[in-house]
């Protein structure tokens, strides 16, 4: 799982909001077991706090054997950098 926390009243998420789709779009198609998520931390804040969401936007990888409602995630940090095939070998539905 991918998932973006965002502020809808950050200018950089509304920025990589299009990229965020696309990369979602074109990922899917690749490698259907991989899903996308969203959550605004203005809404739902208790969930960003429980997760220490720092900065926005945040985007951290779960894996499909992270069941573990204790983990934060892997934290991604070159969001510009995120490809299909870079999610897909970090969630482990690949080996490159």
């Amino acid at each position: 799982r991918v998932v973006e926390f965002y502020s809808p009243l950050c200018p950089a998420c509304n920025e990589f909001k299009p990229h965020y789709i696309r990369l979602a779009r074109s990922t899917v198609e690749k490698f259907p077991t991989i899903k996308f998520f969203g959550v605004n931390c203005d809404k739902y804040t208790k969930l960003c706090d429980d997760y220490d969401v720092q900065d926005f936007p945040s985007i951290r990888l779960f894996g499909l054997d992270d069941t573990d409602p204790a983990s934060k995630g892997k934290r991604v940090e070159s969001h510009s950098r995120l490809s299909p095939k870079k999610l897909a070998s970090a969630l482990k539905v690949i080996s490159v």
